[in-house]
């Protein structure tokens, strides 16, 4: 099976530096330390017993805290993906090759989120310290994932759309804001309107 190239190309560039393990590590250290706060304030609260209940307030922080990273990041990184290729004037060459529009906007896609995917699959392990006390199961951190996934993925799309459509990277990547916020919170109205209606 042949690997596209494009996301070949661009994943060997993005991840020869030292940015991506020195994210990978500040990441992990910085979600080690919120559980390690966690744990700290637990034990020395008024009630001196350990609350299993505090890792379900851990499960959800730190989700929550992932996901606020999927909508911050996904739009910088894939909202610029096909603007960037017509600000440095390379969007011609790309388009000459034997591959694709669509290879060429999924391996773009890919590469846009593969940085984001790797912090969160980085991060399972450490939010499986939940398992040690109960209350979060296995499946409940197969749905989160795949949570993670269709949402990267939506956001993504998003991005890549409005790269294409405008030829400068901070107009996208502003309208990918907007749209990712409208999405965000006009569910969160309506759903409020039809709890206030039903």
């Amino acid at each position: 099976m042949q690997i596209n190239p494009i996301i070949e190309k661009d994943l060997k560039t993005k991840m020869r530096g030292w940015k991506a393990p020195t994210l990978i590590t500040f990441y992990l250290g910085f979600l080690g330390f919120l559980i390690w706060v966690f744990f700290i304030d637990n034990i020395y609260s008024a009630y001196n017993y350990f609350d299993p209940r505090l890792m379900t307030d851990v499960f959800k922080t730190i989700a929550s805290f992932q996901f606020g990273l999927i909508v911050l990041i996904t739009p910088v990184l894939t909202a610029t993906a096909i603007s960037g290729e017509k600000e440095r004037q390379t969007l011609d060459l790309l388009l000459c090759t034997d591959y694709s529009t669509f290879k060429i906007v999924i391996g773009k896609i890919v590469v846009s989120i593969a940085h984001v995917l790797l912090l969160i699959t980085a991060s399972l392990p450490i939010l499986s310290t939940v398992f040690l006390f109960g209350g979060i199961g296995i499946i409940d951190m197969l749905r989160l994932f795949a949570f993670y996934l269709v949402t990267a993925l939506l956001i993504a799309s998003l991005g890549m759309l409005f790269s294409t459509i405008f030829r400068r990277s901070p107009v996208s990547i502003i309208v990918t804001y907007i749209m990712v916020l409208g999405l965000l919170y006009g569910t969160l109205i309506l759903h409020g309107l039809y709890l206030i209606l039903y």
